[in-house]
């Protein structure tokens, strides 16, 4: 029984912890470029109406996308649907590192949004439903600071990393970040 309560508290903990690094990144991505519109339009020359899609797409799928994911993973499982989103949205931050267009950078963005939106819609769902009523306070409160935390801190590292490294390492970064967060997913997770 002690194995098993040990194996319980470990497979919690990593759902919190996959919960708050998602949370974390998919708000800081959301919030980073911001200070990068105006290098991603000297690179580009793409115009305000364009640059302004980099970020308004990334938001406008992730939102219009967030119900639509979490009636799926309610049908197929929140923890698939979750991974799932963890990669996509990696994956694509992985792409816009090295995107040679608007197009490239506009189409992924909008991409990398409907990964945001498949973990937007299970990771509070996967939180609550892995912990007691006793803890889910508790948890709620880590995810809501890892939210905030993501939103306050994206223009400020994202402006240092767009000044000293250029545009590309933030996504440089969250590709890393994601693909660390995805084997975490994959790792700690049930086969759900």
């Amino acid at each position: 029984m002690d194995t098993n309560n040990r194996g319980l508290e470990r497979n919690r903990r990593a759902i919190l912890l996959v919960a708050v690094f998602t949370a974390l990144l998919t708000t800081f991505t959301g919030s980073a470029l911001n200070l990068s519109i105006p290098s991603i339009d000297n690179e580009f020359h793409a115009g305000a109406a364009a640059i302004g899609w980099v970020i308004s797409g990334y938001i406008l799928a992730a939102a219009a996308m967030s119900v639509p994911f979490g009636r799926l993973a309610d049908l197929t499982g929140r923890e698939r649907i979750l991974k799932i989103g963890i990669l996509i949205f990696s994956l694509c931050s992985g792409v816009l590192c090295f995107a040679n267009s608007i197009e490239v950078l506009l189409l992924f963005r909008v991409v990398q949004g409907i990964g945001a939106a498949m973990i937007f819609s299970t990771n509070q769902a996967t939180l609550i439903s892995a912990f007691p009523p006793e803890k889910r306070g508790k948890v709620l409160g880590y995810l809501i600071g890892a939210t905030y935390t993501g939103l306050t801190i994206g223009p400020v590292l994202g402006g240092v990393l767009n000044h000293t490294f250029g545009w590309r390492s933030i996504f440089a970064l969250m590709f890393v970040a994601g693909i660390l967060t995805f084997a975490l997913a994959v790792k700690g997770l049930g086969g759900t």
